[in-house]
């Protein structure tokens, strides 16, 4: 038997910082320009399982200006 627990009342809200790094591309010794940093954000921890959330699942990551909407896909 699985249990289903809604995350929306445990979990309402989850922070993280958008971080950087590098991205890589091929380097031409012509350009001296430095590789161009990249945002990016991890979302890890059990509150992803209990909002469905399951390891090996395909999401769909809607993009609009200031936010990212996730669903299954």
């Amino acid at each position: 038997m699985r249990v289903v627990l809604h995350a929306c009342s445990a979990y309402p809200q989850r922070r993280v910082t958008i971080q950087q790094s590098l991205r890589y591309r091929r380097i031409n010794a012509r350009a001296r320009s430095e590789p161009p940093l990249c945002p990016w954000i991890k979302l890890s921890g059990r509150w992803l399982e209990l909002a469905g959330f399951e390891a090996g699942q395909r999401v769909r990551v809607e993009v609009q200006h200031g936010r990212l909407v996730i669903t299954l896909d």
